[in-house]
């Protein structure tokens, strides 16, 4: 499947690959001494079209799995995006050698990672913010993007590490049920290297 998807594609130049890992259904950890098979799939966003995979033991085994799959493709031009198990700085370094862009989700068990995000947000300035809406099967959702520059913000403690920083990302959401039901979904955080997301100024929707 990987091997089509990479013909049908003449260049990833410009295009959002996703790396993302799946427990197989049907998998059962509980069965036989089987401890469950996941999927390492790299996918085009825009064309949902996969272009690569690889076989990991268990999601633990992710962060060696993900180098050896990046390392199957051509990413030049494109920008990588992996969750939170993916944000390790010899990551972002490889994508970085190969010419393309990264984003990396942040998590709270991220420690000093996520806490210096935070903070910078707390006190930072908001350069670019969008903002979307969703009404379905009578659930209305709010999402929020917001992006700043990294620069001086970063403490020396990331600096050396994480040289290609050059933005972070925020996105916010509030799902309301009913007038009486309103929750606010999980506060996610990102680094990104030097490609920037093209958002509306945020002194323009001020």
């Amino acid at each position: 499947m990987a091997e089509d998807g990479r013909r049908l594609l003449n260049s990833l130049e410009g295009q959002l690959i996703t790396i993302d890992g799946k427990k197989l259904k049907g998998s059962n950890p509980t069965s036989r001494g089987n401890s469950g098979l996941f999927i390492l799939n790299a996918w085009v966003s825009d064309h949902s079209i996969c272009i690569g995979q690889t076989k990991v033991m268990d999601k633990s085994n992710e962060i060696t799995a993900i180098p050896q799959l990046l390392d199957e493709l051509e990413l030049s031009g494109s920008t990588v995006s992996i969750d939170a198990m993916g944000c390790q700085h010899e990551i972002a370094d490889q994508i970085v050698e190969a010419q393309a862009n990264y984003i990396l989700a942040l998590k709270g068990n991220q420690g000093d990672w996520y806490e210096e995000v935070q903070e910078a947000f707390n006190y930072g300035r908001i350069e670019a913010q969008d903002e979307q809406w969703e009404y379905d099967h009578g659930r209305y959702e709010t999402r929020r993007c917001e992006v700043m520059t990294a620069t001086g913000y970063l403490s020396p403690k990331f600096t050396q590490r994480w040289s290609s920083v050059r933005q972070f990302v925020r996105l916010t959401a509030q799902r309301t049920l009913s007038v009486r039901s309103v929750r606010q979904l999980p506060l996610r955080q990102g680094i990104i290297s030097p490609v920037v997301l093209t958002l509306v100024p945020a002194s323009s929707t001020s």
